[in-house]
């Protein structure tokens, strides 16, 4: 048997990264493309940045349609002053797993999450870990507004609500977080 010297690679060895500072990314320049059994498949070009942009404030539009409509619903209820619906994505953070703290007739937490389409109610959308968890969290107290034929002008749309846990819904991983050890 041979002499043979082996060498461990680490990932590092196999990636190059080129730091680009952000004036000179060209914001048009990005295409979406795609590897299927060894044939590359060009979508065509797509500015994901106005993409994002564009669902950003339909996402917030959304947001405002479902905090007016409970700011609405919980005055009619009469409730304590300290019972005030709260838009916490717009007034805390985006990242606690709901858009919306809000009460029913009871005076009872219901934690909102909005998912805003200008589509039919039956849509595709994305669910973040964090709004899977707390809808886990708070089985009970979580639910699920569906804001569907949102017209952007008018601001204006249907609503459908579902309450408890989204795990059932959640059924394909599109997401992948990659951590590369130093």
């Amino acid at each position: 048997m041979e002499n043979t010297d082996i060498k461990i690679l680490k990932l590092e060895d196999f990636l190059r990264f080129k730091i680009i500072e952000p004036s000179l990314v060209e914001t048009k320049a990005f295409k979406y493309a795609a590897m299927e059994n060894n044939q590359h498949l060009i979508k065509g070009n797509v500015d994901y940045i106005e993409q994002n942009i564009r669902n950003k404030d339909l996402g917030i539009l959304g947001e405002r349609f479902i905090y007016n409509y409970e700011m609405e619903k919980v005055k009619s209820y009469n409730l304590p002053v300290t019972k005030k619906v709260i838009w916490v994505a717009k007034d805390v953070g985006d990242g606690l797993g709901y858009d919306i703290l809000s009460y029913d007739n009871e005076g009872k937490e219901m934690y909102i999450e909005v998912k805003t389409t200008t589509g039919k109610e039956k849509s595709d959308f994305f669910i973040t870990a964090n709004e899977l968890l707390k809808s886990e969290e708070k089985k009970e107290k979580f639910y699920l507004y569906r804001v569907y034929d949102f017209d952007m002008k008018t601001k204006q749309g249907r609503i459908s609500i579902r309450q408890g846990s989204l795990r059932e819904l959640c059924v394909m991983p599109s997401v992948y977080k990659v951590v590369l050890e130093c």
